[in-house]
C-alpha cells in the first residue's frame, strides 16, 4: 500500500518486494495515515529518494509536532500524581493518543482509574510483610556450625 505512494512520488526510486518488507518492519507500530503523510512531506521537500528510515524519521516528527502543539498535558481531577504507576499509565496513554491525533483538545482528557490493581491481583492486600531478624539468623547459623561434628580426615577434603 505504501509502496504505491513511493512509486507515485519517487518514480526514479526502485521499489521491490524487499522495499515492501522493509517498510512493514520499520513502520509496523505507526498508523498508516501518518506513514502516508510522511511520504507526502518528504516529496514536498523535493527529495529525490525516500528510504524506510526517512519515512520513520518523518513520522516521528509528525507525531512529536502534534504533542508539542497540544501544549502542557494537565492530569484530570480524578488522578493523583503521587500514585506514580497510575500517573505514568495515564500520561503514556494520553501522549500516544495525542500523537495519534485521537485527542486534539484538553477537554477530551479523562481518567477512568488504573487498568488493574496489581497488589490485589497478587493477593498481598491486607497481609503484613514478614520481617527478618538477620542478627538472630546469623547467631543460629553459628550455633549450628559449632554443634556440627568435625571430620578431620584429610582424605575427605577435596
Amino acid at each position: 500500500m505504501l509502496t504505491g505512494y513511493l512509486r507515485a512520488h519517487f518514480p526514479s526510486q526502485p521499489v521491490d518486494e524487499f522495499t515492501t518488507e522493509a517498510l512493514e518492519e520499520t513502520l509496523a507500530s505507526y498508523p498508516a495515515a501518518d506513514c502516508r503523510m510522511a511520504v507526502l512531506n518528504i516529496a514536498d521537500r523535493g527529495e529525490h529518494w525516500c528510504s524506510p528510515t526517512d519515512i520513520k524519521a518523518e513520522v516521528k516528527r509528525i507525531r512529536a509536532k502534534r504533542v508539542s502543539e497540544y501544549g502542557p498535558i494537565e492530569p484530570p481531577a480524578g488522578l493523583d500524581p503521587d500514585k506514580v504507576r497510575d500517573y505514568h499509565q495515564w500520561l503514556s496513554a494520553t501522549t500516544r493518543a495525542i500523537a495519534d491525533g485521537a485527542i486534539s483538545a484538553p477537554g477530551e482528557l479523562a481518567w477512568d482509574g488504573p487498568a488493574h490493581d496489581v497488589i490485589r491481583e497478587l493477593g498481598q492486600i491486607g497481609h503484613e510483610v514478614p520481617t527478618v531478624d538477620h542478627a538472630a539468623k546469623a547467631a543460629e547459623a553459628r550455633k549450628m556450625l559449632r554443634a556440627a561434628p568435625m571430620d578431620d580426615d584429610p582424605e575427605d577434603v577435596a
